[in-house]
């Protein structure tokens, strides 16, 4: 899967957890309708979508979109060994 794949499939995923469309800018202090709730749903989405895995601590730091997008694609790297 190439980044603007992974981008755009992962924007999809944003778009639907949060109930609307967002861009690769988006935070979650910028946006009211990413509460914990919405946190937790997108990081089972991420996970389930893109067979990632988080750890705690790396939960509590996924704060943007940019964030999700850096550890997808770096983790995906990681696997397929690139």
């Amino acid at each position: 899967m190439q980044m603007t794949d992974i981008e755009n499939s992962l924007a999809d995923l944003f778009s639907a957890v949060l109930e609307h469309p967002v861009s690769r800018n988006w935070s979650r202090h910028e946006d009211g309708a990413w509460d914990s709730l919405k946190h937790i749903q997108l990081v089972f989405a991420v996970e389930s979508t893109f067979g990632v895995r988080f750890d705690e601590e790396t939960i509590a730091g996924l704060d943007s979109f940019q964030a999700f997008l850096d550890y997808v694609v770096k983790h995906r790297a990681a696997q397929s060994g690139n």
